[in-house]
């Protein structure tokens, strides 16, 4: 019995032996396994090409093969367009001044030769374009006048010569004002409703203009005032262009007409301590209120 028992436990040592041989042998193998399984889902930033993506369990999209890709990845970032900056035109903003311009591009404009006021306030720049602030020299207020040289209306902008210098502003603040009849050429009175109720017999006088025309006034007292603007002159003829123009008055000023030439279509007007002289078809009388 003792020699059995002897045998008996040398098996079970044996078979012990076995045992811890194998499970040291599979933990070993699971250890290597999970290595590698470390390895390979964390291989090149979680993403082994042409494999599997660890988080989603799909096959990951190869950009490799010296192939383009379909979604463009093949070229250098900087060699790419984006749409957003509108190809090679450099993004500009505008101030609500006008259409945005391009200073590298050069402007051309049609050659004019007017007058022109400003809608209201308007900024007269060194440069056709809103891109810089800096460029803003001057602003042209509502009824100042400047002269327009050039215009384009492509680009909707205008060449001004204001106050010895080159300006530029867009058009659509500007309008242009418009020039008095010459009536004294051709001795016809334009149509207008400023004609005053003179009588037959009222007194009248003689002008005679620089030019040498003579313009005969009959008098008359009444308040006119201009439909939009108008020059009063030193005389009553535009032969001298701007040399005789004193005052420019707007809308809504009242002015004291003493004589009116039925013939040639001036006024005489008192204004100021002066006797000046207005194209009539420029003015309208102005109703007197009845209590």
């Amino acid at each position: 019995m003792s020699r059995n028992s002897e045998f008996g436990s040398l098996d079970d040592q044996r078979s012990n032996v076995v045992m811890a041989v194998a499970c040291v042998a599979l933990t070993v193998v699971i250890i290597v396994l999970c290595v590698l399984i470390w390895k390979l889902y964390h291989n090149d930033g979680n993403a082994a090409p042409g494999g599997m993506n660890p988080a989603s369990g799909q096959e990951a999209p190869d950009f490799g093969g010296g192939e383009e890709s379909d979604l463009g990845f093949g070229e250098p970032l900087d060699e790419q367009e984006d749409p957003s900056l509108g190809g090679d035109e450099d993004p500009q903003e505008d101030d609500g001044d006008g259409p945005v311009t391009s200073e590298e591009k050069p402007m051309t404009f049609t050659d004019v030769d007017e007058e022109v006021t400003a809608k209201e306030l308007t900024n007269l720049r060194n440069a056709p374009g809103t891109t810089d602030d800096a460029s803003v020299v001057v602003q042209l207020h509502k009824g100042e006048i400047a002269k327009r040289t050039g215009i384009n209306n492509t680009e909707g902008w205008s060449r001004l010569e204001y106050q010895g210098q080159t300006l530029y502003a867009v058009n659509r603040l500007l309008s242009k004002v418009e020039q008095e009849p010459e009536n004294e050429d051709d001795g016809q009175a334009p149509a207008d409703d400023a004609a005053p109720q003179v009588a037959d017999d009222a007194p009248s006088d003689t002008v005679t203009t620089s030019s040498g025309r003579s313009m005969t006034f009959v008098a008359c007292d009444d308040t006119v005032s201009p439909k939009i603007e108008v020059n009063l002159r030193s005389e009553p003829s535009t032969d001298q262009g701007n040399d005789t123009i004193h005052y420019l008055i707007k809308y809504g000023e009242d002015l004291h007409r003493t004589g009116y030439s039925q013939e040639q279509g001036w006024s005489r007007i008192e204004y100021k301590g002066e006797t000046l002289y207005a194209v009539t078809s420029y003015l309208y009388v102005v109703e007197e209120s009845t209590e």
